[in-house]
């Protein structure tokens, strides 16, 4: 049999960065917010998860993966982040435009 190939070329690629340290310093939390760790995930396919420390209004990333002490698993709360704000609560930031015009 005949094998067919056929030859692509990319034309565009796009790209986003949510900075998720800014919306968690936007005042969500308490000033007695100490220690807390906020465990962002998604799901299917990628399940990837990175871990944010709070302290009061200050907020770190601590790096890719779970790293929450498992013996604060009874005190887990979890959500979905979309549904947490309201249109007049999201936060934007500008970058390069797409276009010259």
């Amino acid at each position: 049999t005949a094998t067919t190939t056929t030859t692509t070329t990319l034309r565009a690629m796009m790209s986003a960065s949510i900075y998720w340290d800014a919306y968690m310093q936007v005042g969500y939390m308490p000033e007695s917010a100490d220690g807390i760790r906020i465990v962002l995930t998604n799901g299917e396919p990628c399940n990837q998860a990175y871990t944010f420390k709070v302290d009061g209004p200050d907020v770190v990333y601590v790096g890719e993966g779970d790293s929450h002490e498992s013996k604060f698993n009874d005190y887990r709360e979890s959500f979905d982040l979309s549904s947490q704000f309201r249109s007049s609560d999201i936060l934007s930031f500008t970058g390069v435009k797409l276009s010259l015009d």
